[in-house]
């Protein structure tokens, strides 16, 4: 099903268009698309009181010269000295991070609060992807080895090729539990509720979305200059073609840059405009 539509086909590598649904056009959005036979994602990730510009950040355990493209990951924390950032990462060097700090000694018993957490997306070696709200340790050790990276996220958009806030979806994890509903936002029954993320679902802002399609590729957004909801972004997705699809920080933290080569006719860097330049976790797409 389609929402809205493109000003222009998606290819592979740096695209700069307009979205149009329901009559309101959202203009100049940076989208990049992976090549699935060449290329893969992982997460750069920087310990509490480390950030770093995103123009120096590249995937842990990823050589430096093979990432191509980055953008921003989940929310930066503002509530410590030293911020850095929400949720749970694990890298193709099999580190594993959690809010802020590299975690040693095995996996823990982390998230305490799972379904009602951030969303984990998890990339994994055979190509596929998948959202997942651990339970426990005992989940996330069982799924670790098969995954070669996992992102965190801060709200779920699309689950299984539906958008969660169009349609009645359930997850496939141990809890089994309705993702989010549009009309009921605040409710703490479900995966998602509003206040996981300072209660923006339903506000006009610069938003950062990553997504994954069924033929391998990964896809990531900014709209910088145009806002939307999250119902728009879960649509703008759908419409991408993706089977599982997350929002990440967004607002002053909205940040993309491609590297030469794979910018098409733009100047490579910095495609975005404004914005925080010091994160603490970002997206790195990389040559395999």
């Amino acid at each position: 099903m389609a929402y809205g539509s493109f000003s222009k086909t998606i290819v592979n590598f740096y695209n700069k268009v307009n979205y149009t649904l329901s009559g309101t056009t959202y203009s100049n959005l940076s989208i990049f698309k992976t090549n699935p036979s060449t290329m893969s994602v992982a997460p750069a990730c920087y310990a509490k009181g480390n950030k770093q510009l995103m123009a120096n950040m590249n995937a842990n355990g990823v050589l430096a010269s093979k990432v191509v493209a980055k953008c921003t990951a989940s929310p930066m924390t503002y509530y410590q000295t030293g911020d850095a950032f929400y949720g749970m990462y694990y890298t193709v060097n099999s580190q594993l991070w959690a809010d802020n700090y590299q975690i040693t000694g095995g996996i823990p018993n982390y998230p305490n609060k799972a379904n009602n957490y951030y969303p984990a997306f998890c990339i994994k070696k055979d190509g596929t992807a998948k959202i997942r709200w651990f339970q426990n340790s005992t989940s996330l050790a069982a799924a670790a080895p098969y995954c070669s990276a996992i992102i965190a996220g801060a709200h779920p958009l699309v689950y299984g090729s539906l958008s969660v806030f169009e349609s009645t979806v359930y997850s496939t994890d141990d809890a089994y539990l309705r993702i989010a509903d549009w009309g009921n936002i605040d409710s703490t029954a479900y995966h998602f509720n509003n206040a996981i993320c300072s209660n923006t679902a339903k506000s006009n802002k610069s938003r950062v979305l990553f997504g994954h399609k069924p033929d391998g590729s990964y896809i990531m957004v900014c709209a910088d200059s145009a806002t939307m909801d999250l119902r728009v972004a879960a649509k703008l997705m759908c419409d991408l073609g993706c089977d599982y699809a997350i929002n990440e920080d967004g607002a002053m933290a909205t940040q993309m840059r491609v590297a030469s080569g794979y910018s098409g006719t733009y100047t490579a860097g910095k495609m975005t405009t404004g914005g925080t330049d010091y994160y603490g976790a970002c997206i790195c797409a990389y040559l395999k």
